[in-house]
């Protein structure tokens, strides 16, 4: 089966994720791909993002100076 992966700036409850995950939905149902996600940080529609395939966040260790 083939991959694919999306990715994401966040989850939050705005334009551009909301339209990202409407898009994997239709692509879903066009496709035989194993989708992905990749969230630069969750929010509101993490969970949707997450019943449409494997979800991950991206974490960063920052450093205080």
């Amino acid at each position: 089966m083939k991959k694919i992966m999306f990715i994401s700036h966040n989850a939050s409850l705005t334009g551009a994720p909301i339209l990202l995950a409407r898009l994997i939905s239709v692509f879903k149902t066009v496709s035989n791909f194993e989708v992905s996600i990749l969230l630069n940080q969750s929010g509101e529609i993490t969970k949707r993002f997450q019943e449409l395939g494997t979800t991950f966040e991206w974490s960063t260790n920052k450093r205080e100076t």
